[in-house]
């Protein structure tokens, strides 16, 4: 008798050394060092970013020896909530304008592994608005052409820590402006034309390109197994890498190209939250929607501010009450 057995499409165990395997569940985070920017008044900030290694799950990795920061306070406002695949410049953590070759080190570990990313001053790491840009397929802005870009501002409207019951939708709002540069596509902005959302994805935890370069845009090339300057494999290359081998997934912030939008986050917290719309583009300098959170706890909501190349962010905290559903 002849028997056939359905393969699954989701890889097992032992398709671990497949090349471009993808796990939906089950693999690490890791932390990726974008690069640092200095302040006005003379301090430094470091942006990180991560790769989740999941398809589809997102977890929930607590403050504490899993997910910390080095030396000094181990939180440093990072997300707890990691959304699948590649999310760039996150967040920031400010540090003295006396660091010098001092080092940062943030420290994720999951599924029984552990990576870090490293974070320094060295000067080919700075990020400039043109490596946002060009990281972020911006525009097609250039450091000829390009007007000075200032980030847009963002703040959370009402009190916070606000009250929330599971299940129940909750609206939130914030006020978002911006300098109205860049342009956005297809208002006379040099962007026009390009799509928000059309950059396809290379796989870096396959260790390979796949899909092919969308218009303007350039991604950094980031080995598999060091994202960002991490320990345990060669350092990354600095950020302004115009290689094109396929732009790095950023599924969660698409670069606004309809004028300044809202995105948002859950960043920290257990359950689910669900955002309706997720994304919004501002209009009367405001954005608003419609949270439901699937579980009890106290939650930190991160609002995106995003003119297309540079973001803002703010946070609100929710606490949330009721039963699971």
């Amino acid at each position: 008798m002849l028997v056939l057995m359905a393969a699954s499409m989701r890889p097992t165990a032992q398709s671990s050394q497949l090349t471009g395997v993808r796990y939906y569940t089950g693999q690490n985070v890791a932390p990726v060092f974008e690069g640092w920017e200095k302040n006005p008044d003379g301090s430094f900030s470091f942006v990180f970013g991560y790769l989740n290694r999941n398809y589809e799950e997102e977890p929930e990795i607590t403050i504490g020896p899993g997910n910390s920061f080095s030396p000094g306070p181990a939180d440093r406002g990072q997300p707890t909530h990691f959304y699948p695949r590649r999310q760039q410049f996150m967040f920031k953590v400010r540090v003295p304008a006396d660091f010098g070759k001092q080092e940062l080190v943030w420290t994720l570990t999951r599924a029984g592994r552990t990576e870090k990313a490293v974070a320094h001053l060295a000067l080919e790491w700075e990020l400039t608005e043109i490596v946002y840009s060009q990281n972020r397929a911006g525009l097609a802005r250039d450091s000829v052409t390009a007007l000075p870009n200032t980030a847009p501002t963002i703040a959370i409207n009402g009190t916070s820590p606000m009250a929330a019951t599971v299940g129940t939708p909750v609206t939130l709002t914030v006020a978002a402006t911006d300098d109205g540069i860049p342009k956005p596509a297809g208002r006379g902005g040099a962007g026009a034309g390009v799509t928000a959302g059309t950059a396809t994805a290379a796989d870096p935890a396959a260790g390979a390109a796949t899909g092919s370069t969308t218009a303007g845009a350039v991604a950094p090339v980031t080995p598999a197994s060091a994202p960002g300057r991490g320990r345990g494999g060669p350092p990354a290359p600095p950020p302004l890498v115009n290689t094109r081998q396929g732009p790095v997934q950023q599924a969660l912030i698409r670069p606004a190209r309809t004028g300044l939008a809202v995105t948002w986050t859950h960043w920290r917290g257990p359950g689910r939250v669900t955002f309706t719309p997720q994304t919004i583009t501002v209009k009367d300098g405001a954005a608003a929607t419609q949270a439901v959170f699937s579980a009890p706890g106290a939650y930190v909501v991160r609002a995106y501010a995003d003119d297309g190349v540079l973001l803002g962010s703010g946070d609100l905290t929710v606490n949330v009450t009721g039963s699971q559903k």
